[in-house]
């Protein structure tokens, strides 16, 4: 749990820098937060439909929490929110940024 911790705490951080340096940002940091944990969320409760007892054979779920939101463990749902978070900032799309420059 501790390294789960650790990386959400460090993309939230991460997602924090890209709002304090990019507030223009902000909207889209937290959209690509949520709706990351949305599609999330719907990927592994496929799987736990598609295989019960999925979760519970692949998470340590004693290591963690114990809280689960509709069947994925809270970790899991704050890592994807943060990882959405910080990536909607990776990926920004520049319009001064051409990639037919960056060909020889």
């Amino acid at each position: 749990m501790r390294k789960k911790c650790s990386s959400i705490i460090a993309m939230a951080a991460g997602a924090g820098a890209t709002i304090s340096c990019r507030p223009d940002l902000a909207r889209m940091t937290w959209a690509g937060g949520v709706l990351f944990t949305l599609i999330y969320w719907i990927y592994i409760t496929g799987l736990e439909s598609l295989s019960p007892g999925y979760i519970a054979r692949v998470w340590n779920l004693e290591a963690l929490t114990g809280v689960s939101v509709l069947g994925p463990p809270l970790e899991e749902l704050l890592f994807a929110f943060t990882l959405g978070m910080y990536w909607a900032g990776v990926i920004v799309d520049e319009p001064a940024v051409n990639c037919v420059d960056c060909l020889p």
